[in-house]
């Protein structure tokens, strides 16, 4: 029986401070993905990854991934490979802004707006 794969994500560029989050979601949490519109941004280089809360409260959690060009499908394809990864520890890292580590070389950057 294969585990389910937790998905790690940090928008933290150095030591740990109070506006930055790093979060682990099981990847059966993940509701989807869209294109992302960020205010004052270049949406075209960003999309949304939409995520279900983790405290039952029925509300949900957003990260924001910047991509170095606007490719949503490739971006997006790469992000599902991940989540189905078989990995024999279940530790899936997505997006890793402190250790440059992404699932994908499409990947710039990651900001978690939500992680409740």
């Amino acid at each position: 029986m294969k585990l389910e794969n937790y998905l790690y994500i940090c928008d933290e560029t150095s030591e740990p401070t109070g506006t930055n989050r790093a979060v682990l979601i099981p990847a059966s949490k993940i509701l989807g993905m869209r294109p992302g519109v960020v205010a004052g941004t270049d949406a075209l280089k960003k999309m949304v990854v939409h995520f279900e809360s983790m405290e039952n409260t029925g509300a949900s959690g957003e990260v924001v991934i910047t991509m170095y060009a606007a490719d949503f499908i490739a971006t997006s394809d790469a992000i599902v490979a991940a989540i189905n990864s078989n990995v024999t520890d279940g530790f899936v890292v997505l997006a890793d802004n402190l250790n440059n580590e992404f699932c994908s070389d499409l990947i710039n950057t990651c900001n978690v707006l939500d992680s409740k």
